[in-house]
């Protein structure tokens, strides 16, 4: 049998969506040994069309276009442009960025990290109910792609 590497359940998370994605193609044993501070770096690559396509589509099916931008304008809920990549402070003070791994945490527990000048409860807290796996790569895709 092979050695067994033990990788961080954060990295993990970060690397399912990247492969998943399609953000780009790598060998298996390069991003095995991707850390979790690694995963900004990673998904510095352009979005695969395809599911950024289906992303904003999925948004506006779903009802995230009614409170959250893709432009920059103002809504009940944080806009996306510019939002993958950049620090974000939190209601609490904290700050956090807004990689992969916090777009992920955001849609399927969103009251997990609010951010400064919204409020808990605003968004649905069923998501993982009415999106697949798929869905929430596409949506994640979608939002990278809004620079």
């Amino acid at each position: 049998m092979g050695k067994c590497e033990v990788i961080p359940l954060a990295a993990v998370a970060v690397l399912s969506v990247f492969v998943a994605s399609g953000y780009a193609q790598q060998s298996q044993s390069s991003l095995s040994a991707a850390a979790p501070e690694d995963s900004y770096q990673l998904a510095q690559a352009t979005p695969d069309p395809a599911l950024v396509k289906r992303g904003r589509k999925l948004a506006a099916r779903k009802g995230c276009a009614a409170c959250h931008s893709a432009d920059g304008s103002s809504k009940a809920g944080p806009t996306w442009k510019g939002l993958f990549g950049h620090s974000i402070e939190l209601a609490d003070g904290s700050t956090v960025l807004a990689d992969e791994a916090y777009i992920r945490q955001s849609i399927l527990d969103p009251n997990a990290k609010i951010a400064k000048g919204y409020s808990k409860g605003l968004m649905p807290r069923n998501y993982t109910s009415k999106l697949k796996e798929q869905g929430i790569q596409a949506l994640i895709s979608y939002i990278v792609s809004l620079k």
